[in-house]
């Protein structure tokens, strides 16, 4: 009895705000050592963003010998007292503030960690028994939180969108990118998933958005590493391209179906051959001198897959506006590079451009006749005179 009327008259002195602070170590201390967190003390007390007001009353509970600070730890200074603290968390008062304990039920799984990870790994895990309304919220709450580092922002967004991503939720997942934009539009990992996310939700105008997009990021003169670089770059070759080819086959087909006549035909290819002008030109270009002095068995294999990937789209650009000397720089430069295995297309493709790079000698070498050929046109040719005859 005469320990509860010292603890009861040592809560009584302390201001409210320390207190609800005592009832919360009670939460946060592991039973074992009986230390705990102090940013996650901050966060369930939400005092996270006054600092000044925390402080005042962690140094309550310090000169009362309630606690004592270690490092970024706090320790209960006894577990006599820690003892008490659940005790007096049972009975709590009306002062208490509910929503501690509403912000500890959010870590509470692994309150060991850092308050931002705890968030992380319980939004991760709301997943499979959580409506989408209630994932978002956690995964919201943590995103748009003063204190969550940018990089456990962008793994929070990385989480979620691949949670909505695979509940069939495209709208919702690039609306989630969409709303982070402004913060993340320097950020490579952040560009390259939204980007990918845009072009395979498969429309025109998202398709066109994600070639904006990575265009605008390399506006910005990003600080990459060679395979950081040449992959985006490989990416926005492939992308263009391929818009590029399409406009021009669908243009084909309007003109055939009649939906157009010679004139439109006329006007739209040539801003059609523009886009393939400033392929050719700008990004094609670019990727080939980037890596016409290194070893392309060099680079790692994602980014090795997207600046073939890149190379074949830039070759066939070429093709199509007769640069038949870029075509077989980029076709010597890989099948020069690559393991024989991987090289047949390329060699294929010098082929054709050797074809159409002199297509009158080709058609002479195709109509030298054998001595065969020309015996049984000289037979034929005699039968006919003795018939003559």
């Amino acid at each position: 009895m005469a320990k509860n009327f010292l603890y009861d008259r040592i809560i009584d002195y302390l201001s409210i705000t320390a207190k609800n602070m005592f009832l919360a170590i009670g939460l946060l201390a592991d039973p074992n050592d009986l230390a705990g967190l102090i940013g996650n003390l901050k966060y369930i007390t939400n005092l996270e963003d006054q600092n000044d007001i925390f402080q005042e009353a962690l140094q309550e509970l310090i000169k009362l010998k309630i606690i004592l600070i270690e490092d970024d730890f706090f320790k209960v200074y006894s577990p006599e007292i820690y003892k008490y603290m659940g005790y007096y968390y049972q009975s709590k008062s009306v002062d208490y503030d509910g929503n501690i304990t509403n912000r500890y039920n959010s870590i509470a799984d692994r309150k060991d960690l850092d308050t931002e990870l705890a968030l992380l790994i319980a939004a991760d895990a709301s997943r499979l028994v959580s409506t989408e309304a209630e994932v978002e919220n956690k995964y919201r709450y943590l995103i748009n939180r003063d204190k969550t580092s940018k990089q456990t922002k962008l793994k929070a967004i990385f989480n979620f969108a691949s949670y909505l991503s695979l509940n069939g939720q495209s709208e919702k997942t690039l609306k989630l990118f969409y709303d982070y934009y402004p913060m993340f539009r320097r950020n490579l990992e952040y560009i390259s998933s939204y980007s990918k996310y845009l072009w395979a939700e498969g429309s025109l105008d998202n398709r066109h958005l994600a070639i904006s997009i990575i265009k605008d990021f390399f506006e910005t003169k990003p600080i990459l590493n060679q395979n950081e670089y040449l992959e985006l770059l490989g990416t926005l070759v492939i992308y263009m391209s391929i818009l590029a080819v399409n406009s021009k086959d669908n243009l084909k087909d309007r003109l055939t179906w009649g939906e157009i006549d010679q004139e439109e035909f006329k006007s739209e290819s040539s801003n059609i051959r523009k886009i393939f002008n400033e392929l050719f030109h700008k990004q094609g270009k670019n990727l080939y001198h980037k890596i016409k002095d290194i070893n392309l068995m060099d680079l790692s294999p994602s980014c090795r897959h997207f600046v073939i990937n890149g190379l074949m789209h830039y070759l066939n650009i070429s093709i199509r506006l007769n640069k038949w000397d870029a075509g077989l720089d980029v076709c010597n430069k890989i099948i020069r590079d690559l393991p024989e295995s991987q090289i047949k297309p390329f060699v294929k493709k010098k082929e054709d451009i050797e074809y159409l790079k002199s297509p009158r000698k080709k058609a002479y070498s195709k109509n030298i006749e054998t001595d065969l050929g020309v015996k049984i046109k000289e037979a034929l040719a005699n039968k006919g005179d003795q018939r003559t005859d």
